[in-house]
């Protein structure tokens, strides 16, 4: 958590709260009406791109080598 909120602080991301091991994330993005979500997951951000919170939620894929090919609204590089 830890070098998470250092990451995010470097790299001038404003944050109010980080849900981490949260089960079902698409509902932790629309029940709190996010702007802007991070995950390393190439997979599950490709699956959210395909649903109705990619409209009004930034789905952003923290960059490593492991999911290059998935589609997202963006990329964090660490």
């Amino acid at each position: 958590m830890e070098e998470t909120k250092i990451a995010l602080k470097e790299s001038g991301i404003v944050f109010d709260k980080i849900f981490i091991n949260q089960p079902n994330k698409y509902n932790v993005i629309k029940d709190l009406n996010l702007t802007r979500y991070f995950d390393d997951q190439g997979q599950l951000i490709e699956r959210l791109m395909k649903t109705d919170v990619a409209d009004f939620c930034e789905l952003t894929l923290i960059d490593a080598p492991y999911n290059q090919k998935f589609s997202c609204h963006s990329r964090f590089y660490v």
